[in-house]
């Protein structure tokens, strides 16, 4: 059936605000100026690239890798060492005369003096616009900015003291989130300093879920494989310690091993040749496992060749979208789901929207969806994509 009511924008839309490279509005357009721009990349280099459709974060939020490394030490900044007090022969004054020095307090770091300053952080993740310097909300924004989400304590450097461990949330555009786990330790006068960063988001494939500061001074942080959809993530515990300088992993895994609630798809297009405006590609989806998919989400791209869909081929579309002009051309298809092991044919009709072709190269990418129609990710985005030429 067609898309009259733009239900595939909508659930498009959706789709492209769960991923953490290129941030755009949501919306069909931004849709269809992330699959332009990538049919460009991909067709003229005739790389394999993760599916069109995914864009990744801040309009760099996704194009992302799987198995993360444990976070880069390097970026952590050590905080300003104490003055020592200098030795005096004076005698010390009586208890009713008051200090001429200024003495750091020893109290741990509240939530309350976190958020009445301003806060320098170490570098987010990538290239999300999350910003590094000015004061915490007490509450997510409603459009950007970073907020305090959470507040542990642990004696990190071992010195007596507990630092403060801040889970730290960035929002941008409403809808992007990132998280990084920050310490924050107070200088030899009392001001509160930043002592380094334990932990960064690294979407999709590393996501910080929750934090435990314990009391020999390390820091837990559970992280999952994805962000969303949850009941399709895996989780670990890792562990974080403060080496004199930096935060190191210290324990727990350092990678996610294959998520076997994920699906292998991919798919192939056979080449394309018109005659009398019309012509015909044999495309095949297969489902390596290991599980089932509720629906999968394919797309033809004809870079800036104006073609439309033509003939009954394309009833097996629970839901069909055309969009063909002379700047882009994309026919959105979702179909019902394929078992473990399954391969399905489909026999697609094509038809030339203008006179002639002005392009040689065109893209088929699948993408598997859940029962709520919300995207999963591929266990090898690589084979998600295939390319095929038009004559």
């Amino acid at each position: 059936m067609t898309n009259d009511n733009g239900y595939l924008d909508s659930q498009f839309a959706a789709y492209r605000n769960e991923l953490i490279g290129d941030v755009t509005p949501a919306g069909p357009a931004a849709v269809r100026a992330t699959v332009r721009h990538r049919r460009r990349v991909a067709v003229t280099t005739g790389a394999v690239v993760a599916l069109a459709l995914i864009a990744g974060p801040a309009a760099g939020y996704a194009a992302l890798s799987r198995g993360p490394a444990p976070p880069d030490p390097g970026s952590s900044t050590a905080p300003t060492p104490p003055t020592s007090p200098t030795p005096s022969a004076t005698p010390p004054p009586s208890p009713s005369a008051s200090p001429s020095a200024t003495t750091a307090p020893e109290n741990p770091i509240t939530r309350t003096e976190l958020l009445k300053g301003k806060v320098t952080l170490v570098d987010w993740w990538g290239d999300a616009p999350c910003t590094t310097e000015g004061r915490l909300s007490s509450a997510a924004p409603r459009d950007s900015g970073n907020w305090l989400e959470a507040l542990d304590h642990a004696d990190v450097d071992q010195d007596g003291t507990d630092e403060a461990v801040a889970t730290i949330q960035c929002v941008f555009g409403g809808n992007y989130t990132m998280r990084q786990v920050a310490v924050f330790d107070r200088d030899a006068a009392g001001k509160i300093i930043t002592m380094g960063q334990v932990l960064s988001d690294r979407p999709p494939s590393l996501n910080i879920q929750q934090v435990d500061a314990r009391a020999d001074g390390s820091v837990r942080v559970q992280v999952s494989d994805l962000l969303h959809p949850a009941d399709q993530a895996q989780k670990q515990w890792r562990t974080y310690g403060w080496d004199g300088a930096t935060f190191t992993q210290t324990g727990g895994p350092t990678s996610f091993p294959s998520n076997s609630k994920l699906t292998d798809l991919s798919v192939t297009a056979t080449d394309i040749t018109f005659s009398g405006g019309r012509a015909t590609t044999t495309t095949k989806i297969h489902n390596a496992g290991p599980t089932a998919t509720d629906h999968v989400f394919l797309v033809l791209d004809f870079a800036d060749n104006a073609v439309v869909h033509d003939g009954a081929g394309w009833s097996v579309c629970a839901d069909l979208e055309n969009d063909a002009n002379a700047m882009s051309n994309s026919i959105y298809c979702r179909l019902d789901g394929l078992a473990a092991g399954e391969t399905r044919t489909l026999t697609l009709g094509l038809r030339l929207n203008e006179t002639e072709l002005s392009a040689t190269l065109a893209n088929a990418t699948v993408q598997r969806w859940n029962k709520h129609l919300d995207p999963v990710p591929d266990q090898k985005e690589a084979n998600n994509q295939h390319h095929f030429e038009v004559h």
